[in-house]
Formats: structure tokens, C-alpha cells, sequence
């Protein structure tokens, strides 16, 4: 669902998953593999039109909170049923960050289980995300957003 996110972020086109950034000895990189670009999932227009609207999910709607301070970018919330007759929910969100210039995708779920009973994920799912973009924050894998 990562991917999903990245997608809309990237314009629609999807890029090829990686388990390494670069393979290199102590002193040299030996190969460094770089985007490429794996799938096309939707047009440019229909992806930019996405991210306005998980914007307004992560700004107003069900994400809200999802953010750190000084960030935008763009969520969705969703939440499954485990059962058709059980009270009981999976809650998940996908997203990226900054909403202009993408650096992240993210993707949470927490599974339900047995008498967890209702969660949502606006309100389970999100604090993670927003725990997950804070640590990138910090870390400078996330650069906030120039207020304008």
C-alpha cells in the first residue's frame, strides 16, 4: 500500500521497489541502482487531482493529526471489518509527505483481533504514521515544509 501511496505521490508512475540504497565498500560505492520507474498506475491529472484530495483528509478529514507540525503531504484512512457480524476492526493509512515535493510514502495497519472492538484509522493508524514522519523529521530523511 506503500507503493499505492508513492504512486499517486510520483505522479502515477510507481517506482521499482529496492531492498538497498547502494552497495559499496568501506571507501567506494560499487553500484548505486536508482529510481526506476516500474509501473505507470494513472495518469498525471488524475494523480495530482488524488493529492489534492488526500490533502484535504490529512488536513480536515479522518487523517487529521497525521502530520507533524511544519509538514504537509497527503493520507487516506480505512478501516475493515474482520467479520460481517463482528464489531471488530483492521484500521490502516497510506500516505506521503511533503504534499509538493514527496520524500515519503507510508503505509500502517494495525489488525484487529478478537474483542479489540472498533478502531479506525484516523485514530489508531495515525498516531503510528505521525510517530513514523516525526522520526524522519528528526532524522533529516523528511525536510518541512518553507512556510509560505
Amino acid at each position: 500500500m506503500a507503493l499505492v501511496a508513492a504512486g499517486i505521490a510520483n505522479r502515477g508512475e510507481i517506482l521499482a521497489p529496492r531492498v538497498v540504497d547502494e552497495v559499496r565498500t568501506v571507501d567506494d560505492v560499487l553500484s548505486d541502482p536508482g529510481p526506476e520507474t516500474w509501473r505507470r498506475s494513472m495518469s498525471a491529472t488524475s494523480a495530482a487531482t488524488l493529492r489534492e484530495l488526500m490533502s484535504v483528509v490529512a488536513n480536515e478529514g479522518t487523517a487529521r493529526g497525521v502530520l507533524p507540525p511544519g509538514v504537509t503531504g497527503g493520507a487516506k484512512t480505512g478501516t475493515a471489518q474482520l467479520a460481517s457480524d463482528a464489531a471488530d476492526t483492521n484500521a490502516w493509512i497510506i500516505g506521503f509527505a511533503p504534499l509538493e515535493a514527496p520524500q515519503v510514502a507510508f503505509a500502517v495497519i494495525v489488525e484487529g483481533a478478537e474483542g479489540t472492538g472498533q478502531q479506525t484509522g484516523g485514530g489508531t493508524a495515525a498516531p503510528i504514521a505521525n510517530a513514523v514522519l516525526t522520526a524522519a523529521l528528526d532524522a533529516g530523511l523528511l525536510t518541512p515544509t518553507p512556510e509560505g
